[in-house]
């Protein structure tokens, strides 16, 4: 409506509340959009530190109109031999995942998953928020293998990806029941891709 107040970040630290996910203010005080960084457990993806788990940090722009997430990050290329392939690789995982995008830093050779969402109405529920954190956890998870090996061998196999577990994939068990009420990824994809507007 025309009387809609622009989001601000205290409903989004209410939504995460409500959700049960620890929330942790940027330790970063250079990047000043990023407004909050929340941290989930993987289960196939690793981060640069072996560990099984990804940090997802929120934007939401001052005006409050629209809101990123991305996780930072999440992949260096800087000494990968096979970054044709890579990128090849990271549109066609982009194509199949329809809402999330892959960001490449040439300065640094990082590459980020970020999903986004314009709020035109002023407001974000609080489902809306958990679909694109576990878009980019479920994106992660399912194609890790895929993107592991063509930054190892330039080679493309998307036979490697697979579905994650939709019990164990999300760190928050209750995420994971939402995912599984939902269908799973393709559910997941097809609410984010109504949420988002797709084009037709």
């Amino acid at each position: 409506g025309e009387n809609a107040m622009p989001i601000t970040i205290e409903e989004v630290d209410a939504h995460f509340k409500e959700l049960g996910y620890k929330v942790m203010l940027p330790d970063d005080p250079e990047r000043k959009k990023v407004n909050r960084q929340l941290i989930f457990n993987t289960k196939r993806y690793c981060n640069a530190e072996g560990e099984n788990s990804v940090v997802i940090s929120i934007y939401l722009e001052p005006s409050g109109e629209y809101i990123e997430l991305v996780a930072p990050r999440a992949y260096n290329v800087r000494e990968c031999k096979n970054k044709g392939p890579v990128f090849a690789a990271l549109l066609e995982i982009a194509y199949k995942t329809r809402n999330q995008n892959f960001e490449y830093d040439p300065s640094d050779g990082e590459i980020r998953v970020a999903s986004d969402l314009p709020i035109e109405d002023g407001s974000i529920t609080q489902l809306q928020l958990d679909a694109l954190l576990g878009a980019i956890i479920f994106t992660l998870d399912k194609f890790h293998l895929v993107i592991q090996h063509v930054i190892e061998t330039g080679r493309i196999d998307l036979s490697l990806a697979n579905e994650p577990d939709s019990d164990k994939s999300v760190g928050d068990p209750e995420t994971a029941e939402l995912v599984a009420k939902l269908g799973g990824i393709e559910g997941l994809r097809k609410l984010v891709a109504s949420i988002g507007g797709e084009p037709s």
